[in-house]
């Protein structure tokens, strides 16, 4: 997939996740549709370009947040180098296996966002369950948002 174009798809799921938080989603059941393009990036190559692409992705949801610059970007980072060197033994035509990527990869980047935010406590109970709410509605969504990812691309 170029930059160009998972560069648009994933602005297209920043504004889909947005206007979701706009109908008063609550956040535990809001998916992280931007993970999903990366997911779905790292299975349909891995290069430079995906990590940069994964990297800017970061930071867009990073601006949108206003919270703090870089975490997201980390996190998305480092789910696309550990997806890249998984995906050539894993096939993600199966939806079971995507919802499964999906869910590890939402508890990764969350929990890496968590350890480097200011705001967010994890030995809160609170903060562990919307990280796993948050993981499974993700999963949910998986499987068809990757197919889509992966017919754009």
């Amino acid at each position: 997939m170029s930059i160009s174009r998972m560069l648009i798809v994933g602005f297209i799921a920043l504004l889909m996740q947005s206007a979701l938080a706009q109908l008063g989603v609550p956040g535990a059941l809001l998916p992280q549709l931007m993970l999903l393009v990366v997911v779905g990036a790292a299975f349909s190559g891995s290069s430079v370009r995906g990590v940069v692409s994964a990297f800017i992705l970061g930071l867009l949801l990073d601006f949108s947040s206003a919270l703090l610059v870089g975490p997201w970007a980390g996190a998305f980072v480092t789910v696309y180098a550990g997806l890249a060197l998984v995906s050539q033994r894993l096939f993600l035509e199966s939806g079971i296996v995507s919802a499964v990527v999906a869910f590890i990869a939402a508890l990764v980047a969350s929990t890496f966002f968590a350890l480097l935010s200011p705001q967010s406590d994890l030995a809160s109970w609170h903060h562990i369950v919307q990280i796993l709410a948050q993981a499974s509605v993700t999963a949910v969504c998986a499987p068809w948002f990757i197919a889509l990812v992966a017919r754009v691309g």
